[in-house]
Formats: structure tokens, sequence, C-alpha cells
């Protein structure tokens, strides 16, 4: 009958358009169909909202990391900061005493 609503121009045209019919029941009928209650799509919006981010277990990891990075990398900028001042307060150190020690030979 849906063949037939087709209008198929010969027999050849027919019968693919019965095959590929067919092919569409089966495939449809093996296929679960999935119904949602309405408490679970508003359950499924209320995740999905706006201002409530929802991270993967892989993005918090992520993001744990980051954090721990940003603060290894300021704990070495102020030992560097702290080396080098330290460094330059002994070397003025070093620089006057040397003052010292060459104008009492001199």
């Amino acid at each position: 009958m849906r063949v037939r609503d087709r209008q198929p121009p010969n027999l050849d045209s027919a019968l693919a358009i019965a095959l590929q019919m067919e092919v569409w029941t089966k495939t449809s009928r093996n296929q679960p169909v999935e119904l949602r209650s309405p408490v679970e799509s508003k359950k499924t919006r209320k995740l999905n909202q706006p201002g409530a981010p929802s991270q993967s277990p892989e993005e918090t990891k992520n993001e744990a990391l980051r954090k721990e990075v940003t603060e290894v990398m300021k704990a070495i900028a102020d030992n560097n900061r702290i080396y080098h001042t330290t460094n330059n307060r002994l070397n003025k150190k070093l620089g006057k005493r040397l003052k010292r020690l060459t104008n009492q030979d001199g």
C-alpha cells in the first residue's frame, strides 16, 4: 500500500521501494525507544543550568594541577627574589670589607 503511494514507474522501482521500507521497519523495531518522564527531563535541565558549572573528573584534576603549578611558580619566584636580594647584600658587604682591607694595607 505504501509502495503504491510513491507511484513507482515500473516493477523494479516498486521492488526497490518495498525493500527499503522493509529495512526501515526492521531497524526501527530493533532500536529501543527511550521515553523520558517530565521529572527526568527537569532533572537534566537543572543539572545543566548556566551558572552551575559541571566539570568532568579530568577537568577537576586539570584545575587542581593548574593551581598547584601556579603555587610552585610563585614559590620559585619568591625564592629567586630572596636569593638575589641576599646575594646583593652579601656582595655589598664583601665589597666594603675588601675596600677596608685594601685601604689598611695601602
